[in-house]
């Protein structure tokens, strides 16, 4: 990336001898930005060893900065109650965006899930768990020395603009 005229401004090669111009501006209204490439290998007709391309654009509104919120929750108390029932997650998000939710128990993967939100809403998922999952909760439920069941839930949401932000939840369930 360069500097140019307080833009940045970058260039690359593409294929096919063709130059593809990128350039981010600071602010709303016109940009114009110009390059010039040169090869590291010369001919002699002096006429290829160089070209130049030049563009512009206008921007006619500011992009989204903003990250989502994101809000999780593990409803349930006792490792039975996600045999009973299932493995329940509740998550917020504060607008629309890509969430994904996994779910991790003693470094394995307990159960995971990716959901797509086209606004606000806060909704509770029913995750399957997965095979190391199953055999978490079988160890909890065991008559002679249950282990508790530790969980670490991270959700990850990536709005339009590719703004993201992550939360990650521990808990223990009891037997």
């Amino acid at each position: 990336m360069r500097k140019c005229a307080n833009r940045n401004v970058g260039y690359s090669d593409a294929l096919a001898g063709r130059v593809k111009l990128l350039a981010r501006a600071a602010q709303a209204g016109a940009l114009a930005a110009s390059a010039t490439v040169t090869s590291a290998t010369y001919d002699l007709d002096p006429t290829n060893n160089g070209a130049s391309a030049t563009g512009s654009t206008t921007r006619l509104f500011a992009p989204d900065r903003t990250r989502p919120t994101l809000g999780l929750r593990i409803p349930q108390k006792r490792a039975r109650e996600i045999r009973r029932r299932g493995f329940r997650l509740k998550y917020y998000v504060s607008e629309a965006a890509s969430v994904s939710l996994v779910v991790r128990s003693r470094g394995k993967t307990f159960a995971r899930t990716r959901v797509r939100v086209s606004q606000k809403t806060t909704s509770t998922l029913r995750l399957r768990l997965t095979p190391a999952g199953k055999q978490a909760v079988k160890r909890a439920l065991k008559k002679k020395h249950p282990q508790r069941l530790k969980l670490r839930a991270t959700a990850r949401a990536r709005d339009v603009w590719d703004n993201t932000r992550s939360k990650t939840l521990r808990k223990t369930l009891r037997r």
